[in-house]
């Protein structure tokens, strides 16, 4: 399996590198569970680092319509692929394809799902964002099968040099085990604050939200490692050149509580993060188009 990932990556890549802009991120962290996590466990996150990978593609098809490709290996929904068609008008949007969770489990190679979000505009006032993904199987029958889930609401207002938007987020991967199902969850309530100026190479985005995390073992009796973080956090982009940019994205717990069978346990020693870095690139602009 490890070696037919690293193939995987590189196909990515290759679709991407024709998109017309094309991005590739580094992620780390240690403010989420391992795979790998038992139900005898009862520590807080903080002494596992995991690493993520997200490879974006967007090839822009014709005026308001785009094809976007991507690949992610994420901390709670495992490895899964985006192809998505995204049309945009004034007024709203929608996008609109099929996922594929790859190689999670050695029983079930491909998982299919369906991706869609919708947003909706006032231009210069205020926007709205619903996103829905789930895998198109709904049952678990033998041990591996999966299901992949991910939700979003967000609301966004328009002010001069500022985009402060409220979000609710949700991730979800159900797994069929031995013993019963684990479930892996995180929700997350934020706002989120978009500062710019004009004619300067730099953004700023500030984050502060309450994420809900853990682990459900679902054997003959439900053992539930739930933990609660308080987050702050910033994103930097540095576009220098017109072809190039640099992003880099942290989030850091200010405090950290577990509750169900985690309770009682406070992370007061231990630096909790989730960081991303990346670049993006906008190949219209190495060929002159």
């Amino acid at each position: 399996m490890r070696k037919v990932v690293p193939l995987f990556l590189l196909i990515t890549l290759s679709v991407g590198a024709f998109a017309f802009e094309a991005g590739a991120y580094f992620d780390l962290s240690n403010l989420d569970f391992p795979s790998a996590r038992t139900a005898d466990e009862t520590a807080l996150p903080g002494a596992d680092y995991i690493w993520g990978l997200r490879v974006t593609g967007r090839d822009q098809l014709s005026e308001g319509l785009a094809l976007d490709l991507s690949y992610c290996r994420d901390s709670v929904l495992r490895h899964i692929a985006f192809t998505r068609i995204a049309y945009t008008d004034d007024f709203f949007a929608i996008t609109v394809g099929p996922f594929f969770g790859l190689l999670n489990s050695p029983d079930t190679l491909v998982q299919s799902g369906l991706s869609t979000t919708v947003e909706l505009y006032i231009p210069g006032v205020t926007f709205l964002r619903l996103r829905s993904d789930n895998s198109l199987s709904g049952r678990l029958v033998v041990t591996g099968d999966y299901i992949q889930e991910q939700s979003e609401l967000a609301i966004g207002f328009y002010t001069p040099n500022v985009i402060p938007t409220i979000y609710v987020t949700s991730k979800r991967y159900t797994t069929k085990t031995d013993g019963g199902e684990a479930v892996d969850s995180l929700t997350e309530y934020g706002i989120t604050t978009d500062i710019f100026q004009k004619n300067v190479p730099y953004q700023v985005q500030l984050n502060f939200a309450y994420q809900d995390a853990g682990r459900q073992f679902v054997e003959t009796t439900t053992v539930n490692h739930a933990y609660g973080s308080v987050v702050i956090g910033a994103r930097f982009t540095l576009s220098r050149f017109e072809a190039f940019t640099v992003v880099a994205d942290l989030d850091s717990s200010i405090y950290t509580f577990g509750h169900d069978f985690l309770l009682g346990q406070v992370s007061s020693d231990s630096f909790l993060f989730r960081l991303s870095t990346g670049v993006e690139l906008n190949l219209d602009a190495f060929t002159g188009n």
